[in-house]
């Protein structure tokens, strides 16, 4: 009986539930990015979707909320932030001289505006950071 039950369980999920990303990417906004962005229009700054086409090398200015921080051992200093916003992930690379100027900033304010030069590896964007401000709305 447990079998037949777990079958009919499978066999609902694959039919009727919606389709699971694995891909952070894709995910649907949170609250708070959305809350925040319509305080910011015409605002600070792009969005991820919009970033996402922009030509490498060019200057952008994003806001959104710092969701991942990581500072690896074996990164030389370098800091690592995945910034969201309503239309994804932007990582965020820091270098060690820029991350001393604005560490207090990414410790204390998760809302965030990042200026930066859009660098393109592939498939893959990324936001070489030149300076942070925290998001006053």
């Amino acid at each position: 009986m447990q079998w037949l039950l777990a079958i009919l369980l499978v066999a609902y999920l694959v039919t009727f539930a919606a389709p699971l990303s694995l891909d952070a990417r894709s995910a649907p906004p949170s609250a708070a990015t959305v809350l925040s962005r319509s305080n910011l229009r015409p605002g600070p700054g792009m969005t991820y979707a919009v970033v996402g086409v922009v030509v490498a090398g060019q200057r952008v200015q994003v806001a959104g909320m710092a969701v991942v921080r990581q500072r690896p051992q074996t990164a030389k200093g370098m800091v690592f932030v995945s910034l969201e916003d309503e239309s994804g992930l932007l990582d965020l690379v820091i270098r060690p001289d820029v991350y001393l100027k604005v560490r207090t900033v990414l410790r204390d304010h998760p809302l965030l505006v990042v200026r930066g030069l859009v660098q393109r590896a592939g498939t893959a964007v990324s936001l070489l950071v030149q300076s942070v401000t925290r998001l006053v709305s």
